[in-house]
C-alpha cells in the first residue's frame, strides 16, 4: 500500500503525485509517458519532484486560461464575442 502524501514532501511516488493533483493513477502515468510531467528513478522507485507537479498544473492553467475566459464572459461582452471587428457602413 502506497503511504498517504504529505505536503511539504519533496517528491512523491506516482500514486501519492495522482492523489496530491486529483488525477488518476493511469492518467498520471500516461502523462508521464508523454513527457508532460517529468519524474525519474531512483533504485527502483519512480519519483515526481513536487516542482514538476507545479509546473505541469501552471502549463495547464496557462493553456485553458484563455478558453475559461471566453466562457466566463457576458454575453454582448467583446470577449463573448470572439475577435471579429464591427465596420461602420
Amino acid at each position: 500500500m502506497t503511504p498517504e502524501p504529505v505536503a511539504d514532501q519533496l517528491a512523491y511516488r506516482p500514486r501519492q503525485a495522482a492523489q496530491v493533483i486529483g488525477l488518476s493513477y493511469a492518467q498520471l502515468n500516461e502523462l508521464i509517458a508523454q513527457g508532460r510531467i517529468e519524474s525519474f528513478k531512483l533504485g527502483g522507485a519512480r519519483l515526481i519532484r513536487r516542482e514538476a507537479l507545479v509546473d505541469f498544473l501552471d502549463q495547464v492553467e496557462r493553456e485553458s486560461a484563455p478558453h475559461s475566459a471566453r466562457r466566463s464572459a457576458p454575453a454582448g461582452s467583446a470577449a463573448g464575442r470572439g475577435n471579429h471587428t464591427r465596420v461602420a457602413s
